[in-house]
């Protein structure tokens, strides 16, 4: 059990580690277009904030937002003994 949990938990680390950098990615170019669009006058700023809300992680996707702050600090408790 203890060999699936450690396979597991790498994995997870490694797809979430991948998903950290391309979302990371995408914050970068977002603001890249958005430095470009101000220089030509033609920034929307209603517009980015849609986009900023958009590309918010939600709980499903980065389950420690739903975690209670008391939860997760256990939780890092726990990850630090095993």
């Amino acid at each position: 059990m203890r060999k699936l949990k450690t396979y597991f938990n790498e994995k997870f680390d490694e797809l979430y580690e991948l998903k950290e950098d391309g979302m990371n990615n995408i914050y970068d170019w977002k603001d890249t277009l958005r430095n470009v669009l101000n220089e030509l006058g033609h920034i929307d700023d209603e517009e980015f904030v849609k986009t900023e809300e958009r590309c918010l992680w939600s709980p499903s996707e980065n389950p420690e937002l739903d975690l209670p702050e008391s939860k997760m600090k256990d939780d890092q408790q726990v990850i630090k003994m095993t």
